[in-house]
Parts: structure tokens; sequence; C-alpha cells
């Protein structure tokens, strides 16, 4: 059945004896890049929180150096976009701050399909039934992937063939590379946090004693280390 937050599939196969029935399940993920709002208090509220948030991330990412911050600008923007779409919709009222009162609901993702819907279920899925909205947000190479899509709504049946599952560009250049120089033990060390809980061991877990942190990222239980 489809609930708000995911979709349940379900597949039956009697050879499989009492394990017969096979369950999965669709995550949804919210992008502040695509969604629809009724015109509503409550979605004016959601706006305007969303324009604060990203004011204010706008001038801590300059105070900090601009691109050097994080990325390239539009990575940066992305990011902050994201962040303030979820934490306004998904943090609950505390203290001081009240939630905006915006009800989610999912659309349908065969409607209003993303790239990576396009492009691993395309062909199939897709074949006999058009999306009202293509939305490119998984993948890089953003321009054949519009061209397919645009291509395929205006009734090329052939149109996404051309597509592949993983990106044919990267954006390997702006990111860190992950073999980089392993110097996390002793920089950690020096903050606060790590050393409060180096000084201030054993710690519990769960009512249960004999957690120390040592120096050099060390960890011993009462397991082992």
């Amino acid at each position: 059945p489809h609930t708000h937050t995911r979709y349940n599939h379900v597949i039956d196969d009697p050879s499989m004896g009492f394990t017969r029935f096979c369950h999965g399940s669709r995550i949804v993920g919210y992008e502040p890049r695509l969604f629809f709002a009724m015109p509503t208090a409550e979605s004016e509220r959601l706006a305007r929180r969303m324009g604060e948030r990203l004011g204010t991330a706008g001038s801590e990412g300059a105070a900090r150096g601009g691109e050097a911050a994080g990325g390239s600008a539009y990575d940066r923007v992305a990011r902050d976009e994201r962040e303030a779409f979820v934490r306004e919709l998904w943090l609950p009222s505390r203290n001081e701050y009240a939630h905006p009162g915006a009800v989610l609901r999912v659309m349908n993702y065969l409607c209003f399909v993303n790239s990576k819907v396009l492009a691993r279920q395309g062909q199939r899925v897709l074949a006999s039934h058009k999306p009202v909205l293509v939305h490119i947000d998984y993948h890089a190479d953003v321009v054949p992937r519009l061209r397919a899509a645009a291509g395929f709504l205006a009734g090329q049946a052939d149109a996404l063939r051309q597509l592949t599952a993983a990106d044919t560009t990267t954006h390997a250049a702006a990111r860190p590379p992950c073999a980089g120089a392993r110097e996390w033990n002793g920089a950690d060390e020096a903050a606060p946090a790590v050393r409060a809980a180096v000084e201030r061991s054993p710690w519990s877990w769960g009512g249960v004693p004999g957690f120390v942190f040592e120096a050099g990222g060390r960890l011993s239980t009462p397991r082992g280390a």
C-alpha cells in the first residue's frame, strides 16, 4: 500500500513456502527544487523561513571565504537550500521555535520523475506512461539527460535508450579525493569535546560501565578495544 513516507510492495512466490512473501520498500526524498505548495498561511511561513535560513547561510558562506567553504557556489547553494527545506519541514516545535505547520504529501514518483528513475526505469516503466514533470537532480551530466527527457516527452520512443544509470561526467575535480592523508588522529585530540571525553573516562553505555576513550582515537570497552 501507499503511505505518505514510503511505498511497500510485496512479491508472492508460493515455491518459497512460509517465506513466500518478500517485502520491499521505496524511501522518498524531499527535494526543495521540486515541490508544490498550496496557497496557505503554512506554506507562506515555510517559504519565508527558508528565505531567512538561506540568507543567513549565504552570509556565513561568504564570511568563510566563498567557494573554499565547501565546493562550487552551485553545490553550496544546493546544500544550504536542501538543509533549510528539511529542517523546517521535519524538526518539531521546541522552546521558542514553532514549526511552520506545513503538512507533507509525497507526489507520485512516476508522474514527477527525477533523473534516477528516468535512467533506471524509464525504458521499462515509462514506456506507456508519460510523466508530468522530469527533474534532473541525481546526475551531473545534465545536458544529455535533459535532451533525452525532452525527446521522450516529445514522442521519441527510443530517446531514453541512450541514458546510462551512472554519470558520464563527474564533479570529481571539485571534491577532495578519498585517498588523502590520514592526519585526524592527532588533530582531533585538540578539540575540546574529544579532550573532555578522554579526561573524563571511564564512561558507561546503556548502564554498562568500562568504556574508556584513550589518546589516538582508541576506545577500550568491556569486550575489548
